[in-house]
C-alpha cells in the first residue's frame, strides 16, 4: 500500500512528482464528470498546441464508438495519419485492431475497475487518495510504435494534463454549438488547433483553424534480392493462393526496467487450401518499426522463390498491400487485399495461444 505522501515509483527515467501527478489527476477527473464522450464521438478530432515545443497533439474523444470512455492524443503528424487508418477501419469494419495501437505515437486516458489495474496505476491512484470504494481509476499511458503502452514521464503527464484542460473547454464550446463544426471544417481541410498566446493578464489559449497536416511519412520501400525475383519468376507454377500477413505477438521482451518492452512481430505466409506454412519469421523493432516492415518483401520472395510461385497472394492490411506490390509490378501474380485470411488466421491463433501459454506476457531479456 503507497501512502498518499509517498510519491509512487514509476519505471521511466524521468517519473512524474507529486504536483504533477496531483494536477493531471484533477484534469482526468473533471473530463470525467464532464463525460464529453456523450456528445463527441472519436471523429471529433481536434489538435493542442504544446505551449513551449510547438508539437501538436490530436484529441479524439473515446467511448462513443469504439473503447472504453477517456482520450486518445495522437501525436504529430505521424499521429495524424494513424488517426485516419483508425477512422478507415470504424468505417469499414466497425472495430480498430488491437496492434495499431503498438504502432501508434500517442498519449492516452481511460478509466478501467482496480482489479484490472498493475501494481504501478494501484499505487499511483492510492498516492492520489483513490480506495476500493472508487469503481473506477484513471489509466495513463504512453504509447511508442514497436513497444508496449508505458507509463507516462514527467513531460507526458504534464502535456497531457495541458491536453485534458483545453479538452474540457473544447467540449463546453461544442455542447452549446454542434460538434459537427469540426467536422464541417474537416471537410474544407482545416483542423481546429488550440494555441496559447502570451497576454499581459497571462496566458490565454485561442482556436486557431489549421490546414490539415500534409503526409509526412515517405512511401516504404522494400528491398528485394534481384536473385530471389528472378528465382520466384522460373520457380514451379503452383494453382493456388497464399496468404500473407505481418502482425504482432502478445508478449514482450524487456531490456530495462525503466524502459517499455519491445513487441516482437511475426511475418506469416500459409497455402490458402492446405494451411501449409510457408514462412513464419520472428521480427523484433526495438524502435524501428519502418525497418522492419521493409524487410518483409524480401523474406516472402525469398520463401516464395523456395516453395512455388502461387496463382495470386492475398493480404488484410493495406501496408502489406503496399509491401508486396512489387509482385504485380513484375509480373509475378496479383496481390488482392481482403478482410479475413482464413488459412492464416487459424495458424496465427495456434500461435498466439502458445505463446501466451508459455510466456504469459512479458519476458526480461537474458
Amino acid at each position: 500500500m503507497t501512502s498518499r505522501s509517498e510519491i509512487p515509483q514509476v519505471p521511466v527515467s524521468n517519473p512524474p512528482d507529486g504536483a504533477t501527478w496531483r494536477a493531471l489527476f484533477e484534469a482526468s477527473e473533471a473530463l470525467r464528470q464532464m463525460a464529453p464522450w456523450k456528445w463527441l464521438n472519436e471523429t471529433h478530432i481536434f489538435g493542442v498546441c504544446h505551449p513551449a515545443t510547438a508539437h501538436i497533439g490530436y484529441v479524439s474523444v473515446t467511448g462513443a464508438l469504439e473503447g472504453p470512455a477517456g482520450v486518445m492524443v495522437y501525436l504529430g503528424p505521424e499521429g495524424w495519419e494513424i488517426f485516419w487508418t483508425v477512422m478507415e477501419f470504424l468505417a469499414t469494419v466497425a472495430r480498430v485492431p488491437e496492434e495499431l495501437a503498438w504502432e501508434t505515437s500517442g498519449l492516452r486516458l481511460f478509466w478501467a475497475p482496480l482489479e484490472e489495474l498493475d501494481d504501478v496505476d494501484r499505487r499511483v491512484g492510492e498516492f492520489l487518495g483513490l480506495t476500493s470504494e472508487h469503481t473506477l481509476w484513471p489509466v495513463w499511458r504512453r504509447l511508442t510504435p514497436g513497444y508496449m503502452p508505458w507509463y507516462l514521464t514527467a513531460e507526458d503527464a504534464s502535456f497531457l494534463r495541458v491536453i485534458l484542460e483545453q479538452t474540457l473547454a473544447v467540449a463546453s464550446t461544442l455542447a452549446e454549438q454542434s460538434p459537427d463544426l469540426l467536422l464541417d471544417r474537416l471537410a474544407q481541410g482545416e483542423v481546429l488547433v488550440r494555441v496559447a498566446r502570451a497576454a499581459p493578464q497571462g496566458i490565454v489559449w485561442e482556436n486557431v483553424w489549421y490546414p490539415l497536416p500534409p503526409s509526412v511519412s515517405p512511401p516504404y520501400r522494400g528491398r528485394i534480392a534481384q536473385t530471389h525475383l528472378v528465382t520466384l519468376r522460373r520457380a514451379i507454377s503452383r494453382e493456388t493462393t497464399v496468404e500473407v500477413d505481418v502482425f504482432p505477438l502478445p508478449t514482450a521482451v524487456q531490456t530495462a526496467s525503466h524502459e517499455p518492452p519491445a513487441i516482437p512481430y511475426v511475418v506469416l505466409v500459409v497455402e490458402h487450401e492446405t494451411g501449409q506454412v510457408i514462412l513464419g519469421d520472428l521480427l523484433t523493432p526495438r524502435g524501428a518499426l519502418r525497418r522492419m516492415y521493409e524487410t518483409v518483401p524480401d523474406r516472402v520472395v525469398a520463401a516464395l522463390a523456395a516453395w512455388g510461385r502461387p496463382q495470386q497472394v492475398v493480404v488484410r492490411r493495406p501496408l502489406v498491400h503496399t509491401l508486396l506490390r512489387p509482385l504485380e509490378e513484375e509480373n509475378i501474380c496479383p496481390v488482392t487485399q481482403r478482410a479475413t485470411l482464413p488459412a492464416l488466421d487459424e495458424v496465427r491463433w495456434y500461435l498466439v495461444r502458445r505463446v501466451q501459454e508459455t510466456t504469459g506476457g512479458t519476458t526480461q531479456a537474458p
